[in-house]
């Protein structure tokens, strides 16, 4: 007789494990960002955004008639070395 247990809790872990993997995996996927889409992938407020970075000469925008648009995968690039200077700034 073959006898299987099976625990409930550990199938629920499972599941959402799953189920938030895609959900990262759908937000990395984005293509194109506007300022909301910025705000919420950085977790940053527009203001803080607007005095921080948005106006250096290298963080890569592009003007689409009246609105701002990011590449997804060269904001994260740009944000990355971004916070890595940001981090030297504060240890000098």
């Amino acid at each position: 007789m073959l006898q299987i247990h099976i625990d409930e809790n550990e199938i629920l872990d499972i599941a959402k494990a799953q189920i938030r993997q895609h959900i990262e995996q759908t937000h990395a996927d984005v293509f194109l960002w506007d300022m909301e889409e910025l705000c919420r992938q950085t977790n940053l407020s527009k203001s803080f955004i607007l005095k921080s970075f948005f106006y250096e000469e290298d963080f890569p925008k592009y003007r689409a008639g009246t609105k701002w648009l990011m590449v997804g995968e060269e904001v994260r690039a740009f944000l990355k070395d971004w916070l890595r200077r940001q981090d030297k700034n504060l240890n000098k």
